[in-house]
């Protein structure tokens, strides 16, 4: 059974929190696992999005990730709240295309774009040469415009659909991760066509839906509600 708060918002059945609260809820009315309640994540109607509306560090805009952004973007294409998905592209598009995530989890965690030491998530010390705001790729911000229905934009999708190509064979290929809901997120969006790519490029596909979100994430039922809609 998928966990939820009180108030209803998605956690994580692993980690018990909502620090994937955004993500899950994406996915979830992408796939038709149940209504979320999507406008809750805007903070007013800025398009500034958090990864949980109340749940503390994932209130805070600073941490939302792009791993987040998709999924949910890909939840508002497929539940039509076109308004909330177009302030979204807008505030992207005045950061010019960078994500959020300014900080990491705690409030006041900056990231810095040289190098910089900080207090990691286990309280050690680490060094990071370089570490900013997640940049959005042209594969990702014409995600944003399909789910944004901006038709006036779709021809970014000459630049955006070959970057889409690129990123579905570079994630089949490439990757060993398991972790696949962004890139399923942006193929469904895209079209069939990125959908038959995806799953000729990984034959196992359903195996790694499978280990991720039967095994690690304790969520079946989104494993399930992705196999039988993909």
């Amino acid at each position: 059974m998928l966990l939820r708060d009180q108030k209803g918002y998605l956690l994580d059945n692993h980690a018990g929190d909502g620090g994937d609260s955004a993500n899950r809820a994406g996915l979830s009315e992408l796939f038709g696992l149940a209504a979320e309640p999507l406008a809750d994540y805007e903070i007013g109607l800025t398009g500034k999005l958090v990864r949980h509306p109340s749940q503390f560090p994932w209130n805070n805009p600073k941490n939302f990730t792009r791993d987040q952004l998709i999924p949910f973007a890909a939840g508002l294409w497929q539940s039509h709240q076109t308004a909330l998905a177009r302030r979204i592209f807008w505030s992207r598009a005045r950061r010019l295309f960078f994500s959020q995530s300014t900080e990491r989890d705690i409030p006041g965690s900056k990231k810095f774009p040289w190098p910089h030491q900080f207090i990691n998530d286990g309280g050690q010390l680490e060094t990071r040469r370089f570490d900013f705001a997640d940049p959005l790729m042209p594969d990702a911000i014409w995600h944003l415009i399909l789910c944004a229905r901006l038709k006036p934009l779709y021809w970014f999708g000459l630049i955006g659909a070959p970057w889409l190509f690129l990123s579905v064979v570079g994630h089949c290929l490439l990757s060993k991760s398991d972790d696949e809901g962004q890139i399923i997120a942006q193929a469904v969006v895209g079209g069939r066509g990125f959908i038959k790519l995806y799953k000729k490029l990984k034959p196992d596909w359903q195996d790694s839906l499978e280990r991720y979100w039967c095994g690690w994430r304790n969520m079946p039922e989104m494993a399930q509600a992705i196999k039988t809609k993909f």
